[in-house]
Order: structure tokens, then sequence, then C-alpha cells
């Protein structure tokens, strides 16, 4: 561990193209809230990346972010949550370059409201992949997708028929929940090709994730 120096439609209507038709990016009215699935900017002194923010939550009276440990690599900087505007520092981060490891980061965005839904309906809760339901990834270049869980792939997971796109890593990979509620179950990555010529998206759980932030019983009492 390193310690540094929307809109796209229903849930419904995105779980229903689960084999893999990617909606159109998001082109949402400004959000006062600090919320997953939102546009995040990393600006260090080597310039500034676009990712997304994967998994938010309050502890402390503070709202953090999760997103992918890859994004905030570059060396010292801030983060900004461009739909709400506001600013957050790194707390921490976990990044292992070979793709196959630990990728990811806590972000600290102060006394900030934070967002109680992903695409209009309410995040239940952080959970762990399951084989048996389809998972969907929203991203903010690439919008939403859906596909099928496939295999672990060192710490990370491999799904299909998911869309990726630079600026979707961190986003949040999630899967419906109750009747009209989300879990959202990792953070996105990117993807990776097999020896077969495959390619598989790639995302982390977000229950390891936190685990490895030390914050896991804290997110889960959002």
């Amino acid at each position: 561990m390193r310690t540094p120096r929307t809109r796209v439609g229903s849930v419904l209507a995105a779980l229903a193209t689960c084999l893999g038709v990617a909606a159109a990016p998001a082109h949402a009215a400004p959000d006062a809230t600090v919320g997953p699935g939102h546009a995040l900017r990393y600006v260090s002194a080597h310039g500034s990346s676009t990712c997304t923010l994967g998994f938010t939550f309050r502890a402390n009276a503070h709202t953090y972010g999760v997103t992918a440990g890859h994004c905030v690599a570059a060396g010292p900087g801030y983060a900004q949550d461009l739909a709400s505007g506001y600013r957050g520092r790194v707390v921490s981060y976990d990044y292992d370059p070979s793709r196959i490891g630990n990728d990811f980061a806590l972000i600290d965005f102060g006394n900030t409201p934070v967002a109680s839904t992903l695409l209009d309906a309410p995040i239940m809760a952080a959970a762990a992949p399951t084989a048996d339901h389809a998972i969907c990834h929203t991203g903010t270049a690439s919008g939403t997708s859906c596909g099928v869980l496939s295999s672990r792939y060192g710490t990370q997971y491999l799904a299909t028929g998911l869309a990726d796109t630079p600026g979707d890593s961190g986003g949040p990979v999630w899967t419906r929940a109750g009747i009209d509620g989300v879990a959202i179950i990792g953070i996105w990555l990117g993807s990776h090709t097999d020896n077969n010529g495959s390619t598989y998206g790639r995302f982390y759980p977000i229950k390891e994730a936190l685990t490895g932030l030390g914050l896991r019983t804290a997110a889960e009492q959002m």
C-alpha cells in the first residue's frame, strides 16, 4: 500500500441489454454530489488524466471515493469529481503494474455530499461478484454495458460483453439488487487479451479493495 505525498438510462434498461451493447456516454446536468460513475480528473506535476469514480461512501463526517490505483499513480496531486467540482486528496493507493494484482485507490473529498444512487437506482450495498447474475459496468467514456462474469484473474476478475474505452478506469461494476436497486461489486480496470486472442474486461472486487484500504466495515455501513 502506498501513502502519497448520469444519467445513462434505467437499471432495467441496462440489464435488458446485458449481452453487451454499450449505451451512449452520459450528458447529465451538474450534480452537487460525489458519486460512482462520475468523471474523475487527477492532476499532478506530470499532467492530468481522466478516470471514473467507482464507489463512494461517508465515514467520520467525510466523503470517500474508490477508483483504480493506476489512475493516481503518476505522483502527488489532487483528484476532482467533475460532475460536482469537488476536489479530494489521495489517502492511499495500491497499484501492481503487472496488471494482474492490486489496483485501487482511496480519495478523501472532505465533508461533501455523497450520491445515494447510480443511474437513478438506489445503491443497496457493496457486494461480492457472483456467477449467476448479469453484471454491468458504467464508465464516463463508454457509458453502460452489461455482460457476464468469466473467471478469476490473479486478484482480479475477467468478464465478457463489457465495453472498455480510455477514461472508464475505476468506474463501478455492478449488478441488480432487490427490485430496483444496484449493488456495486467492483471497480473497472480495463481489458485483457489472452494467448488465444480473446479479449476480456478486467475489474477489481470492491470488497477486497475496501479490505485492502482498511475501510470495509465503514463502507458497508453506508
